[in-house]
């Protein structure tokens, strides 16, 4: 499905949100990804596909300060998610 159609669908089902978001951050349109990825991470906060995106779209965006602390959430969900870990050192590595 082309994205311009998945974004006119509303995003009831996280993870077809999820796969949008992941689209539209592949595009470089990572405010938008951002947009669609904030009302999933509300919904379910430990959704750990949602925070690894938003995490990178934040990085992307320059917020390096709101990616650290999504990361480290991520990693505290789940201690073992190795891209978290990855992205959370490359951030600070930027800082």
């Amino acid at each position: 499905m082309p994205v311009a159609t998945a974004t006119a669908a509303p995003p009831d089902d996280p993870a077809a949100a999820n796969n949008l978001a992941h689209a539209l951050k592949l595009q470089g349109r990572f405010a938008e990804s951002a947009a669609v990825l904030e009302p999933v991470v509300a919904r379910d906060p430990k959704r750990l596909e949602a925070l690894n995106n938003l995490g990178d779209c934040r990085r992307a965006l320059g917020q390096a300060d709101e990616a650290i602390a999504i990361f480290e959430r991520a990693i505290a969900i789940n201690p073992d998610f190795a891209h978290a870990h990855a992205t959370l050192s490359r951030v600070h590595g930027f800082m």
